[in-house]
């Protein structure tokens, strides 16, 4: 079986009260999200961490491929799962960015800002 199949047979013994279109309907739905892309915009003093300019994190929905500070993922991961989904942030119409959005950590003396994009799958 490939990944990403599912066996039927199991998953009816494991769920007999789940409809099985809904489950396919679902898994398309999970499989059409973004990729997200986290990138250190700026530092202000010194990061304990060791974010620097240019620092990039790629997120797929499985695995984190780069370095992040628990504490500045703790601040990203809404966006990220709001971006991962598609989700058109901004207060005001005029501000909604649509494929990325400025985030900061939560440090309030050697701040970085990160940018979270959205990143089309092909």
């Amino acid at each position: 079986m490939k990944r990403g199949e599912i066996d039927w047979t199991e998953w009816r013994k494991i769920n007999p009260l789940m409809d099985e279109n809904r489950v396919k309907k679902w898994l398309h739905t999970y499989s059409d999200l973004y990729d997200v892309e986290v990138t250190v915009k700026s530092v202000k003093g010194f990061c304990e961490f060791g974010n620097v300019p240019g620092q990039k994190v790629y997120f797929d929905g499985r695995t984190i491929k780069g370095d992040v500070c628990i504490h500045a993922l703790g601040v990203l991961f809404p966006f990220i799962y709001a971006m991962r989904h598609g989700a058109n942030l901004g207060i005001y119409k005029k501000e909604r960015l649509g494929e990325s959005i400025n985030i900061a950590c939560p440090d309030p003396t050697n701040q970085t800002v990160f940018e979270v994009r959205r990143i089309r799958r092909e």
